[in-house]
């Protein structure tokens, strides 16, 4: 989480935004707010009804240069919110009530001294299974709100989803009735790019928990989307895709192409371009996953030409990162490797995207690793990826980075630090996210470096994590299976007799 005075200027955020900016500045609600910081003496309490945190991040900016316009110098922002401030990168994967107190309020109750600030709590993002943390904010709020007022003396615009409204009502009455302004900032309601959409199948969750709250989000927005409105089939699309993400993680293939065939008849009534080029890349993962690389390289490369076509930078360096992961794994090390240097660092330097040059890089070590380049690919991963992965917060992320740090221990021959690392580092991580797929490649991976210390003590846990790792892929139908099964039978085990069983 990102807390205290902040700058608002993040690498290319402005311009990818310009367009949401300005429609933003043009409504009424936008101006109201602007008047009333222009007016402000003190402490003012404004809410804002986001529709999406596109708009959220663009408001935010927006108030930023204007109030700063208005008063004829640079004017501080403390922006209070678990999630980042670019819409597209990856948010916290939980949001504990505690934490998001315990790191909210006593910047309100005893704020930076930074005179004349503005300060936003930016709730935009939030999902289902965030609501309970937010309530709880609301409420110690609530219960705060005078001595907010006294010691903040400036003016606090909270951002809510329209899912929050009725629930900030009930949960702080008492400081909702002390709002300015209250008003609803709409983002542009024209064809998603392929780049939110993409982000929005990225962003799927992997905890049970998590998947059946976001299950309940989709049900309920096909009762909503039954009228055909086309923002509500936006909505709808988005919550299909990042469900598609979680499913295809927990290995669930069949059920996430499913929802992906669902998802494609919502781009053919919208007739949105981008919405089927979206929908194609996230298909050509799942054929990806059952081990169909021509088909899945035939869409990728159709998607690239349509990404060209249609500018969408961020969208494009994506796809070429797919095309990039067939090569790798057909063994074409060198075309893969242009591939990451010349058609996706690039772009995501320029567009300052930290997150995505560090996945990016990540691919780069992997091709190194392969090539036997084991140092340069240890250093890649040590100092330009778990640094960014630790300051953005990004779990999943760097668990799949100690990953690989793991492999290359155990190609080394560093046995005793490759199993601290899946032990602590992974098996807890996943276990957590509720990750089936990535648990059962660790559990294999822990047997398999097991297994090359050759100690007798060792082979009951051996026979446990390939036995629970046999049973959860062939519950899923996954790819893996077949190397399980080939790994126990390596190891003198009979995959089709107890405890494989």
């Amino acid at each position: 989480m990102r807390i205290g005075v902040v700058s608002l200027e993040i690498g290319g955020l402005r311009e990818r935004l310009q367009p949401t900016i300005d429609h933003i500045a043009q409504q009424p609600g936008a101006r109201k707010l602007r008047l009333a910081l222009d007016l402000s003496d003190g402490f003012v309490f404004q809410v804002v009804v986001c529709n999406s945190s596109r708009a959220s991040t663009a408001l935010q900016l927006w108030l930023a240069e204007v109030a700063s316009l208005d008063r004829g110098s640079e004017v501080p922002v403390e922006r209070l919110s678990p999630y980042p401030l670019d819409p597209i990168a990856a948010g916290p994967a939980s949001l504990e009530a505690g934490e998001l107190v315990e790191l909210v309020l006593p910047r309100l109750v005893a704020p930076a001294e930074v005179g004349g600030r503005l300060t936003f709590i930016d709730a935009a993002r939030a999902r289902e299974a965030d609501a309970e943390a937010w309530l709880t904010l609301f409420m110690r709020l609530n219960e705060r709100r005078n001595l907010i007022a006294r010691e903040l003396g400036g003016p606090l615009t909270l951002l809510l989803p329209p899912t929050l409204e009725t629930d900030f009502a009930r949960f702080a009455p008492d400081l909702r009735s002390i709002r300015s302004v209250a008003v609803e900032v709409d983002d542009l309601d024209d064809a998603v790019s392929g780049t939110v959409l993409l982000n929005a199948y990225d962003d799927g969750f992997g905890r049970v928990e998590d998947i059946q709250a976001l299950a309940g989000e989709v049900e309920r927005a096909r009762t909503q989307a039954e009228g055909g409105v086309p923002a509500v089939l936006r909505m709808l699309r988005v919550l299909l895709l990042r469900l598609v993400g979680a499913k295809r993680r927990t290995g669930e293939l069949d059920e996430a192409e499913r929802l992906l065939d669902e998802a494609g008849e919502i781009d053919d009534s919208l007739g949105d371009p981008s919405g089927r080029t979206a929908t194609q890349l996230v298909r050509s993962d799942l054929l990806i996953a059952r081990g169909e690389l021509d088909e899945a390289a035939g869409l990728i490369e159709s998607a690239i030409v349509a990404l060209r076509e249609a500018g969408d930078a961020w969208a494009l360096a994506n796809a070429w990162g797919r095309l990039a992961d067939i090569l790798e794994a057909r063994g074409e090390l060198d075309e893969a490797l242009r591939i990451r240097r010349d058609e996706q660092l690039p772009v995501y330097e320029r567009l300052g995207d930290a997150r995505s040059r560090a996945l990016t890089m990540g691919k780069v070590a992997d091709i190194l690793r392969t090539r036997g380049e084991l140092d340069k690919a240890l250093r890649i991963l040590r100092d330009e990826l778990l640094p960014v992965f630790e300051r953005l917060g990004d779990v999943r992320s760097r668990a799949v980075t100690m990953g690989r740090v793991a492999a290359i221990l155990y190609a080394r021959g560093e046995l005793d630090e490759a199993l601290r690392i899946l032990r602590h580092e992974l098996l807890p991580v996943y276990e957590r996210l509720g990750d089936v797929r990535a648990l059962l490649v660790t559990r294999a991976n822990l047997a398999l470096t097991l297994s090359k210390r050759q100690q007798q003590a060792d082979c009951p846990e051996i026979h446990e994590l390939l036995a629970l790792a046999l049973r959860d892929a062939r519950r899923l139908q996954l790819r893996e299976t077949q190397q399980i099964v080939q790994l126990i039978r390596q190891l003198g085990g009979d995959p089709d007799a107890p405890p494989f069983t």
